[in-house]
Parts: C-alpha cells; structure tokens; sequence
C-alpha cells in the first residue's frame, strides 16, 4: 500500500442535513483535510468520487456509525416467540464487545444499537456504505487490521472516544449555540492535521466537525495508533463490528 490514502469521514445519520461529511488525504506524515460539508449540500458518493479525481491510492471510509449489531440479540430473538423469557443479560443483547471495550478502557458509552434509535443510524450508515460500494466500484469491505494490500476499506470510527483518548473536548459542543467551543475544538485539531479549506463550516455545525474527527480517527488506523481486537475474540468481531480509537 502506498503512503498516500483518501481518507472519508462520514458522521452518519437519518436526515441528510444531520449528516457531516470530510474528505482528507494522509501522506504517512499529514493529514491535510480538502473538504467539509453536510448531506444537504452534498452526498457522499458525489463527494468521493469528486475526491478520486486523479488520485490512485488506497481509500479509506472511517463512519461514525455501528456497523453491526450485537451477536447474542440474533441469536435470542431467531426463535423467540411472543411473551416468552429471554434468558440472556441487556447488555449482552444490546451492548457489543466493542461497546463494553470502549467503556472500559476510555470511559465513553456508545449508544446501543439493540436498544437505542442509533439503529436506524446504523441502517442508514449501511445503504450509503452501499451507496459508496456500488457507484465507485471499490469493494469497501470492513479492515481488520492497518498492514497489508488493500485497495480500499471502511472502519467503524467514535469521536467521542477519539477526542477522550486525545485529552481533548469531547462534550458541550454540539449544540447550535456552542460555537465557542467548537472554536476551541478547531484550534487544538490544527496541532494534528491542515486545512486546505474554509473552516467556517465546522464552527457553524457539530456534525460536520464530527466527520473532521472521523478522519483524525482514521489516520489513528493507518498508523497503527489505534487499538486493534483482541485475536481471540475475532470470529464474535467480524460479527458485530470493531471501533477504533487509541488508546488514552
């Protein structure tokens, strides 16, 4: 693989102007952001392939959404039928590995896709990856580790985790009139990558800062900073899905 990658961060969600896109391009050394919006002004298959352009590295999808669900709510619910027991814990049902992962070793909960509306996120997440799929020919199938030849991939991303792993703000910022603090957010985020772009989107709106962040996430994965499954775990893993972040 070569040392240059396009780098697609995808803050996902149900509405297209809740969505945050970025586009960025990692050269083993920088991480140089070339464009950020959100979903009403552009998609992300127009977006990736605008970013393609001339360029023949590897890409990389880093998406801020679940990109499975846990292993032991299928497998409670195939023969379940009304009003019996289930005998499985909640959080077996509704928490992945990756979750509880997560929440141990950062602090930060993601919301459970088995219980939460972020399940309609995830169903979503899943017809734009497929979206990416099939309008760029990329096969765009899930990595499980940094190394190797690959020539395009998606990871599951959390900015949340990231900015925690970071030391950096990872709360208090969403909101339309916390501008303040997603100001503060920019200016420590120049410290790790460049903009080649106007920054006053990701002041204006959470969601497209958050896609920042998801590439910032995924130079984590390039470089090998973030934290990998563990092997003995794989086969539940491929199942449910993995989120990488570094460690604190």
């Amino acid at each position: 693989m070569g040392t240059q990658t396009l780098i697609l961060g995808l803050d996902c969600a149900v509405a297209t102007r809740n969505r945050g896109l970025a586009v960025g391009s990692w050269d083993g050394t920088r991480l140089t952001v070339l464009e950020a919006t959100h979903g009403d002004k552009l998609d992300a298959k127009t977006m990736l392939q605008q970013a393609r352009a001339g360029f023949e590295g590897p890409v990389l999808v880093a998406m801020d959404a679940p990109l499975g669900w846990p292993a032991a709510l299928g497998e409670a619910l195939g023969p379940h039928s009304t009003g019996q027991r289930i005998t499985h814990a909640p959080n077996d049902l509704f928490r992945r590995y990756t979750d509880t992962f997560i929440k141990e070793t950062l602090g930060k909960t993601p919301l459970e896709v088995g219980a939460d509306r972020i399940a309609r996120t995830a169903h979503a997440a899943l017809e734009q990856l497929h979206g990416l799929r099939t309008s760029s020919g990329l096969g765009i199938e899930p990595l499980w580790t940094h190394q190797g030849d690959w020539d395009s991939g998606v990871i599951e991303v959390y900015p949340a985790a990231t900015l925690t792993s970071m030391g950096m703000i990872s709360r208090g910022y969403k909101k339309s009139n916390q501008a303040d603090v997603r100001a503060r957010m920019l200016d420590a985020l120049r410290d790790h990558m460049t903009f080649a772009m106007d920054t006053q989107a990701l002041l204006d709106q959470a969601d497209i800062l958050d896609a920042v962040i998801c590439l910032l996430a995924g130079v984590d994965f390039l470089t090998g900073r973030a934290m990998a499954p563990p092997s003995d775990r794989m086969d539940l893993i491929r199942k449910e899905g993995w989120v990488w972040v570094r460690p604190r």
